[in-house]
């Protein structure tokens, strides 16, 4: 009899040791990572000519963008939301700009990132007639049509759709930062000095994760 109980004890003694070995029963911690966004080539020099329509504007005083979902997966039945806003948050991103209130996830290898957008782009800005040094100030907009930007290593590099070098590793202090271009996409058409009509093109639109 005390064979048998010295063998179950054991027996249950090795199945505790598996059971605490095993990495399902303590997965990672979750990590905290920063997002941002940003623009670059927002200013372009004015060309020496009549202000007749089409000029680069610069500067951009105002790029406001509304941003509402940020995703980080490896399929679209294996994703995490890391930030969400329902109504949509509008940010300026004449200067760089950062997200609050993003959720910790478990740090490791991801394939893919989503962006989604709100579907209108709102500028202002003016630009300098270089004829007699008039300032030309207004505004415009610019409607996305499409609003879901992915990133990722297995898909087709489609409208919205831009491939990664690399997969994305996600540890403590990681960050996503989401860069617009401008350049040249912000010009004068028309209008007078106060109330100029502006074009606004979309953006070429990148991701960098460190």
């Amino acid at each position: 009899m005390k064979k048998i109980a010295g063998f179950l004890s054991i027996t249950l003694g090795l199945v505790a040791l598996t059971l605490l070995g095993s990495c399902d029963l303590f997965p990672p911690a979750p990590v905290v990572v920063s997002i941002g966004a940003g623009s670059t080539g927002a200013t372009k020099a004015v060309v020496a000519r009549t202000l007749t329509g089409g000029e680069a504007v610069s500067p951009i005083t105002s790029y406001r963008v509304v941003f509402k979902k940020v995703e980080i997966g490896n399929s679209e039945s294996d994703k995490f939301t890391l930030w969400e806003s329902a109504a949509g948050e509008t940010k300026d991103l004449v200067s760089a700009v950062s997200f609050a209130g993003i959720q910790a996830v478990v740090p490791g290898t991801y394939n893919f990132v989503r962006l989604t957008l709100g579907d209108t782009i709102a500028v202002a800005g003016s630009v300098t007639d270089p004829a007699d040094l008039s300032v030309y100030s207004g505004t415009g907009t610019c409607v996305l049509g499409n609003t879901s930007y992915l990133w990722g290593t297995n898909i087709a590099n489609a409208t919205g759709e831009l491939t990664l070098g690399s997969a994305i590793t996600i540890a403590e202090g990681s960050s996503l930062s989401f860069d617009f271009a401008l350049a040249s996409t912000v010009t004068y058409q028309s209008g007078t000095s106060t109330a100029a009509v502006l074009s606004v093109t979309k953006p070429v639109l990148t991701l960098a994760a460190r």
